[in-house]
């Protein structure tokens, strides 16, 4: 869907609005509807968990709708500085396992306006919904008090006890799993941070804290993100296609080397068979020239008699 309307999901400028009633997005929806319903089927109660969903919420929205189910949202709350950290990762062990690509590690600056994206969009096209905001960290540090949290403002009730999927739970979820940890009073220090992310997690904190606050200010938040975006995407869509240029044209160049590189160690190999043959042959050239040496010296010595011989 990102592709087909020239986007990426690493793309910091607003969905498009009113896409999902287009007649672009009818392929997309009916894949959609018919993956969620091969998935599911008859199931009461469904969880849907991609970080995708942030942009395409209207979509699923609308899918759900004529499916006749209700959506019901849980929307996560992490530091940016920690998903700026994860996202580095991420890229940085991606690149290890493909080819290189121009800019690959994703700046931290990039990351907490791509978190500020996702979690504006997730907080604003949920309004209205039955939704829950829950801490990553208390997540992982209490999971039977989330999810009863989760059950109770969101009117659900668990078809399982906590007890009866402790170990299945405990097997893949664990605060091992939390790699970057940084406290909350850090990411309001950050005078290099700006201002807009800074008041949209502490937003955030509240609402998981029981305290959702005025949607205004994240609005303006958005506003103020819909300016910058205007300002400065061109700019930065056509730095990000030179960079593509000079990526394509390295990784041609870096293609051409190693097919030198290949080609040289073919030769290399040729040589190295060779040299037995080149060996033979000059062994037998030096035979060959102590032979004809002596013949040499055998029609000197016949000469010599001849000419003795004629002489007398």
């Amino acid at each position: 869907m990102l592709t087909a309307i020239g986007s990426t999901w690493d793309d910091l400028t607003e969905f498009p609005a009113g896409w999902a009633d287009s007649v672009a997005a009818g392929p997309f929806t009916s894949r959609l509807a018919s993956a969620f319903e091969e998935a599911f089927g008859p199931s009461s109660l469904a969880v849907l968990k991609d970080p995708r969903i942030c942009r395409f919420t209207p979509l699923w929205i609308s899918i759900l709708e004529r499916m006749e189910i209700e959506p019901l949202f849980v929307i996560p709350v992490r530091s940016p500085l920690e998903v700026a950290a994860s996202l580095r990762v991420r890229e940085e062990r991606d690149t290890a396992t493909d080819a290189p690509r121009a800019g690959s590690t994703m700046a931290e600056a990039k990351a907490l306006l791509l978190w500020l994206r996702h979690f504006l969009d997730a907080e604003h096209h949920t309004r209205g919904f039955a939704r829950c905001f829950v801490s990553y960290e208390q997540l992982l540090a209490d999971w039977r008090g989330t999810m009863a949290k989760v059950g109770r403002e969101l009117g659900i009730e668990w078809p399982t006890s906590a007890d009866a999927v402790a170990r299945q739970v405990e097997k893949f979820l664990s605060r091992e799993m939390r790699h970057h940890v940084s406290a909350s009073e850090v990411l309001a220090t950050r005078p290099d941070v700006v201002s807009w992310v800074k008041d949209a997690y502490r937003w955030a904190q509240n609402a998981v804290a029981g305290r959702v606050g005025d949607s205004h200010e994240l609005d303006a938040i958005n506003a103020a993100l819909r300016i910058a975006s205007l300002a400065f995407h061109p700019v930065l869509a056509q730095q990000l296609e030179q960079d593509r240029v000079l990526a394509a044209a390295l990784a041609k160049r870096e293609a051409s080397l190693a097919a030198e590189v290949r080609h040289g160690e073919e030769l290399a190999a040729e040589l190295r068979d060779l040299r037995p043959l080149v060996a033979n042959i000059v062994d037998s050239f030096g035979q060959a020239s102590e032979g004809l040496e002596h013949a040499v010296r055998l029609a000197g010595e016949a000469r010599a008699d001849l000419a003795y011989r004629l002489n007398e």
